[in-house]
Parts: C-alpha cells; structure tokens; sequence
C-alpha cells in the first residue's frame, strides 16, 4: 500500500523581528501590513486579533506570520501548558506553511524572538540556525531593535554579543532598527518580500 508522499516545502525568505519581551517586535510585524501589497488595506493590523491567518503575496507565494515569539509562548503537554520548545517552533511552522493551502508553493516566513532564551533556553541564534537547517530559505533577514517603542536604547553587552552571534551566521542579513519608527519600518519589512 502507497502513501501519498507531501510535497517539500518551499521557503523563500525568513523575517524575524528579534526584540527584549514588550519592546515592540509585534508592533513591528503588525505594521507590514501598511504596505498595499499586504491585501489588508494599506492598514497596520490591530493589537489583539491573535493568530494571523496566512496571507496570499500571489497566486502560488504566501507569507506566515507569527506575532509570538517562541520563547513566549506555551503549548498543552500532559493536562498542563509549558514553555514551547525549539521543536515545537518548528512543527507549528512547518503546520502552518501547508504547500495545499489555495495554491501554495512558495512560502515566506515573518516573526518575532527574543534575543536570548529565558523560560527555555534558546535564543535568537539557535532558532534561526534551526529554521535555517529545517527549511532552507533562500534569504534570510534579522531585524534587531536597537532601541524601544519609547526610543530607550536596547544596546549593552549582550546586545552586541547577539548582534555578532546572528552576523556570524552566514546566511543572514542583519539590520539594526530604532523600533519608534514603526511605520517606516513595517514597510521596509514589507519591501523584504517584494519579489517584483
């Protein structure tokens, strides 16, 4: 008896937005959408609303965006929510990157980390090395907050130890970002999976 094999997964580009807890990643994420090509009006989605469903870039590219960053985040285990694991992470992607989604074939990934594991353990670098080995995207950009939404600098030893860690890793694009400028950066965030 024969299973249907699924298709591999196709990712384009990988996003992620890495900021200190309520610093304002999400506000980050949140205003791509300000971008028309985004199919959301030319608006910054709300706060709240949860899950992002999938967003349709064109017939076959769609884009997955997750608010939450892993080191947040909780999943059910045993009758009880724990921290979510690095595998974790990656089943939810890879469940929320379905190839037979409206015509998918190319995926495109946008989300949040924190620089530094704190309730279990991995960072910013462990997670982007494993989207990396899990899915191979052909580009691969950090967007650090260098500063937050109230323009208090973000930047002290660990920072740049981060900072070098992520430019050490040679499929990255690092850029370092003043989280104020919200608008301009969602679009700048947006032009990353302009493919025209």
């Amino acid at each position: 008896m024969s299973t249907k094999e699924e298709p591999a997964l196709h990712v384009e580009r990988a996003l992620f937005v890495i900021g200190k807890a309520k610093k304002g990643k999400t506000t980050q994420l949140r205003n791509i959408f300000r971008d028309r090509r985004m199919h959301k009006g030319g608006k910054a989605l709300p706060k709240g609303g949860g899950k992002i469903p999938p967003v349709a870039l064109s017939n076959e590219r769609w884009l997955y965006v997750r608010l939450s960053s892993p080191q947040e985040s909780s999943v059910p285990k045993g009758g009880k929510k724990v921290p979510e694991s690095l595998d974790d992470f990656i089943a939810k992607c890879r469940e929320n990157m379905k190839v037979q989604l409206g015509g998918a074939r190319r995926w495109n990934f946008a989300g949040a980390l924190w620089p530094r594991g704190r309730r279990n353990g991995y960072g910013a670098e462990e997670t982007i090395k494993r989207f990396i080995s899990e899915f191979w995207p052909e580009r691969v950009r950090a967007v650090v907050l260098h500063t937050d939404l109230q323009g208090h600098s973000l930047a002290d030893p660990r920072f740049w130890a981060t900072v070098d860690g992520l430019r050490a890793i040679p499929e990255i694009e690092v850029m370092l970002v003043d989280a104020r400028e919200y608008e301009a950066n969602g679009l700048a965030c947006a032009d990353f999976f302009d493919f025209t």
